[in-house]
């Protein structure tokens, strides 16, 4: 019974040790998925025009918006100087507008740029949700970084991942 309970304490030992071990060299490898939070801070608006309140106007447009930002990430590799880049359409009939806009982030061993949409809407009426895919440069490259913004929930926040592989493609329609 002795060296029964002892294989099995061995047993789990290496066991814990294995995933131990497993666990270091997840943490260590720069290919393997991780989850991320963003926070930023520090905003600044650098160029473009004034923020508009469309709710007066059926329609209108703002280009040229530039933005600046610190990111703080969960994964410091998507930490640094951020640079938001922006052309809105607004809809004032449903206090909303559509978002195209580019992202870029730099640190010291590398940058991060991409593009992505979104739609903003007062009181989240029609959603406040924005997306962007950036791919990474320098140390990040071949990395690709996948970023949800809910401004509705978490207005300074991102969620997302960091994968070692491209955008997959969109599936095909089923029948």
């Amino acid at each position: 019974m002795r060296t029964l309970r002892m294989s099995l304490v061995g047993a789990v030992a290496l066991a814990l040790l294995g995933g131990l071990g497993s666990a270091g060299l997840a943490q260590d490898d720069p290919t393997e998925p991780v989850g991320i939070v963003v926070t930023l801070s520090d905003f600044a608006h650098v160029a473009g025009g004034d923020w508009v309140d469309e709710a007066d106007k059926p329609y209108g447009t703002n280009y040229g918006q530039e933005h600046s930002y610190t990111w703080e990430a969960t994964d410091p590799r998507l930490s640094g100087a951020a640079t938001y880049r922006g052309n809105w359409h607004g809809y004032g009939s449903l206090d909303s507008q559509l978002e195209g806009f580019e992202w870029s982030v730099v640190n010291d061993e590398g940058s991060w740029a991409g593009t992505g949409y979104g739609i903003f809407s007062v009181g989240a009426r029609f959603g406040d949700l924005a997306s962007v895919v950036m791919h990474g440069a320098g140390a990040y490259e071949g990395l690709t970084a996948f970023l949800t913004f809910d401004i509705a929930h978490e207005e300074d926040t991102a969620r997302g991942l960091i994968i070692a592989d491209e955008m997959p493609p969109f599936p095909e329609p089923t029948e």
